[in-house]
């Protein structure tokens, strides 16, 4: 359980560093380019895994299907990340993204029959009021507001998914999967844009597929270790991410309220963590 932590905890800096890059990309970009690079960039670390992964069945799978919905999901998902990344401060887009751990903690309960006791409870709970007090300050429009929160409903669907594929199906099959509906949904439109990129450009999308498919890679590892309702608390440590980002590249200083919904949110995350490794050493 603590390795599976450990490694959530890593899959949450290699995303904020690379949701960092996707900000740092000119605005003309548009997100279907940049899934499509992050797909494409990603390949070297799919063939990496594919060779070293240990796995008596890895292209083999009883859930075609599910395969198939949980990367369009993700693919939906990455896609409005991308685009609210790009629209307001990376702290507010993950604080309203972080309603998804919630719906991925419930999800967890009710789909698999993991429990939801005091201390996770409490981070979840802890986390949606944390999220109104970072955002309500900052953000007034709507339409603006759905764009994660929608994003962050179509990521816990997908989380909750990849629990339950990384109980018998390989970590390889489950990034191929992902990879290939990136390239398949925004290949077409690449290939019809035939846009020219600068070396700058060109940078950071290689940066955004390393880190993207690294992010992957030990998130899958993550639930395939951890239960979903354990490791869904621990994304709301990405916010520390964003406050420290959002000064150091952008120079905008968190306000008491975002500190105030931080704290919150960090420390219900804390709380969660310390019962579920108390309760996995109880059953150790």
């Amino acid at each position: 359980m603590r390795h599976a932590m450990m490694v959530m905890l890593l899959a949450m800096a290699c995303y904020a560093f690379q949701d960092a890059s996707v900000k740092m990309l000119p605005s003309h970009i548009h997100v279907v380019e940049i899934l499509f690079f992050r797909g494409l960039f990603a390949l070297p670390l799919l063939l990496v895994l594919a060779k070293r992964e240990k796995h008596a069945r890895p292209w083999a799978t009883q859930q075609p299907w599910l395969h198939g919905g949980r990367a369009l999901l993700s693919v939906m998902a990455t896609l409005l990340f991308m685009a609210s990344f790009r629209l307001m401060s990376l702290t507010d887009a993950y604080a309203l993204t972080f309603c998804a751990p919630l719906l991925v903690g419930v999800l967890g309960a009710f789909w698999l029959k993991e429990p939801l006791r005091g201390g996770r409870l409490f981070a979840l709970l802890g986390g949606v009021v944390g999220v109104f007090f970072v955002c309500a300050p900052d953000l007034q429009d709507p339409l603006l507001l759905a764009i994660p929160l929608v994003g962050g409903a179509c990521h816990a669907v997908a989380q909750v998914s990849l629990r339950r594929l990384t109980r018998e199906d390989s970590t390889t099959l489950v990034m191929a999967c992902f990879v290939g509906m990136s390239l398949l949904v925004s290949a077409p439109f690449v290939v019809a844009s035939q846009n020219v990129y600068d070396p700058e450009t060109l940078f950071l999308f290689v940066v955004i597929g390393a880190l993207g498919g690294a992010a992957q890679v030990a998130m899958t590892l993550a639930f395939r270790w951890g239960s979903v309702t354990l490791l869904a608390p621990l994304e709301y440590v990405s916010l520390l991410w964003g406050l420290g980002l959002d000064g150091l590249l952008w120079h905008k200083a968190p306000t008491l309220f975002e500190l105030f919904g931080v704290s919150l949110i960090l420390g219900g995350c804390s709380w969660a963590a310390y019962n579920g490794m108390k309760a996995q050493a109880k059953l150790s």
